[in-house]
Formats: C-alpha cells, structure tokens, sequence
C-alpha cells in the first residue's frame, strides 16, 4: 500500500491538475493491475470520480470520454488506434482529457498524432507491475517534444539501460532496462528463485529492451523474450505492428517470431481486417516503410478479434502456440516490389 502511494505521489507531481475533479475512465478490467491500482485506488485517494466499462468498446468508451468530461485515461496502443478512427472522433470535444496514457506497447506515431490534432497529448509510459506501474512516464511537454518516446522519468523512480556485462550502455544503443523506485515488489509470492533472477543488487531486472538518447529520453524496443532473431538481426515485433496498424483495413494486429528454414527465424503477423485483403498486399504495405529482413513473411487473417488478456494486451501466447508451426500457415511470401532502406 506504502509503494502505492508513493507512486500516485510521483504522478500528482507530474501534474498538478491531477485532485479531487479528477474523473477517470478505467477501459479495463478492475481486477487487472491497470485497473485497480491506476483505476480504483489512484482515484479514490485523489478524491476523484472513477468510470469503468464492464466490457471495452470503442464507440462506448468515446462517448464516455466526451459525454462524462473524463480528464485521466489510460490506454493501450490498440484503444487508442480504435477510437481515433471512429467517424465521431473528428468531430469530438475532448477538450477536458488533459492526462492521457498509453502502455503495454509502442504505440503508432500516425495514432498519436491523430489524437494531437484533436487536442490531446497522448504521454507514453513504460513500467510494469512488479514496479508498481508507471516508472517513466512522459509529461505533456516531453510528449509534445517527443512523441516516440516515455519521457525521462518520474521524481523517485530510476532506470538503467546496460549491456550483458552490466556496464551501461551508449546514448542510442539498445540494451537490458533496468528499473528502481519507491513502487518496487518485496518479491514473487512464494517464489525465491525467481525473485532472485529479478531483483539483483536491488534493480529490478525487466527482461526488455530500451534505449536512451543523448537528452535523456527513454524508448522502450520490445520484449527481450519476443525479439526476433532473422538472419542475423533483432526484429522489434512491436515495429512490424506499428506499421501494419496503419493499413486502413487492420483492425488488430499481432506480430511473434517463427521458426523459418531460409533466416533461421522470420515474422508472422495474425490479423483481423475489416475487408477482405490480398496477404500480399498487406507484404507490399510493409515493404514501402521496412527493411527487408523486417517483412513478415506469414500472414494469418483472423476471423475473430484477438485473444486478449484481462489488461487489454494481446495474448500473444495463445496465437503462437496455434500459428506457431511452418506447417500450419499459409504459403511464404516476399515483396512483390523494392524494399524500403531504413
């Protein structure tokens, strides 16, 4: 409860407007960590008035946001893409929403430049539970200055971004992040080795990656555990889907690393579209904005929307464990046009 608190105090510091007219709107489940921690305790300890779906939608939860007058909302980068591309949030006042939050992945920057336009800095954050949340949390200021990025951290909270050996690493180069602050977890209930494995000389040891540029900016890459390993290159999954998420057809997307006989390991994206698409073309959509050893080569067209997890984040588990196998996917493709360079 102590680290809690330390943690809401972190965030009134980063903005002031945060009190008692606070009205917040909780897309997720109350028994998720978002949910009750950033959702029921963090309102109710403002003083505030806490609104809360008993299922996500997009078109509900816009109209929440603007009907309600909702001031502090968080978000992953799927609800975030969603709402802005409703017919309505052209002409939405969202005026009120002076604290907006995304997490859990790297959001599209098309996406957040959408809800710019609409008068909303959406702040990028990076944290995870066993930190209590939120341990880099952009401003509105370093939004606007850097959209791409989580800020440059919070009052009490610190990171690291070191190499293999535990030496830190260079401005621009993607290393292991480390994490330290007031929210930190005793340890994994009931589980020491694991404890041990996390919690060393005490930071946390994340399992992600990140990098920090030469003003201090943090970026988070991706899950260590879910980089892909093509042909000799890391390969951001969270990259691929920032593009794909921008085809006007891409409801959901999710991007996991497969076994590949020709790059050793190569991309596989599950999609769910709202009109029918050629696979090939969604190939040549990422081809004009990756580089080649970035393409995913298998396309799986979903049916349903994707399996989530009770925070909102895609179970990524789930898809790979049943499109996992070569053997089970549709037909390897490549561009059908020159690749981008970068």
């Amino acid at each position: 409860h102590g680290n809690y608190l330390a943690k809401f105090m972190e965030m009134r510091m980063l903005d002031a407007r945060l009190g008692p007219e606070t009205r917040s709107l909780m897309p997720f489940g109350l028994h998720s960590s978002p949910g009750l921690p950033w959702g029921a305790l963090f309102t109710t300890t403002l003083g505030g008035t806490l609104y809360f779906l008993s299922k996500y939608d997009a078109a509900l939860t816009l109209e929440i946001l603007v009907g309600e007058g909702i001031s502090f909302f968080i978000g992953v980068p799927m609800i975030y893409d969603q709402i802005s591309k409703l017919p309505a949030f052209a002409r939405s006042d969202l005026s009120r929403l002076t604290f907006a939050r995304v997490g859990g992945a790297t959001p599209a920057l098309e996406t957040l430049a959408r809800w710019q336009e609409a008068g909303v800095t959406v702040r990028q954050l990076y944290g995870m539970t066993e930190v209590g949340g939120g341990s880099i949390t952009a401003s509105e200021e370093e939004a606007r200055n850097r959209p791409a990025a989580c800020g440059r951290g919070l009052a009490f909270s610190r990171f690291r971004v070191t190499r293999a050996d535990g030496s830190d690493c260079e401005p621009g180069e993607p290393g292991n992040v480390l994490l330290q602050g007031p929210g930190m977890m005793s340890g994994y209930w009931s589980q020491p080795e694991a404890t041990a494995e996390a919690l060393i000389d005490g930071w946390m040891h994340t399992g992600d990656i990140g990098l920090v540029d030469d003003e201090g900016y943090f970026y988070f890459v991706d899950r260590a555990k879910e980089m892909i390993k093509s042909g000799g290159y890391n390969v951001s999954p969270g990259e691929i889907e920032a593009v794909l998420a921008q085809h006007e057809a891409v409801r959901e997307v999710a991007v996991f690393g497969i076994m590949d006989e020709k790059v050793a390991e190569t991309a596989c994206a599950c999609v769910y579209l709202s009109r029918e698409v050629p696979s090939q073309e969604l190939v040549d959509f990422c081809a004009s904005r990756l580089a080649n050893f970035k393409l995913p080569r298998f396309i799986v067209k979903l049916k349903d929307p994707l399996p989530r997890l009770s925070n909102e984040k895609v179970d990524r588990r789930t898809l790979k464990a049943k499109f996992g196998d070569v053997a089970t996917l549709p037909p390897r493709l490549d561009p059908s046009r020159p690749t981008a360079k970068n």
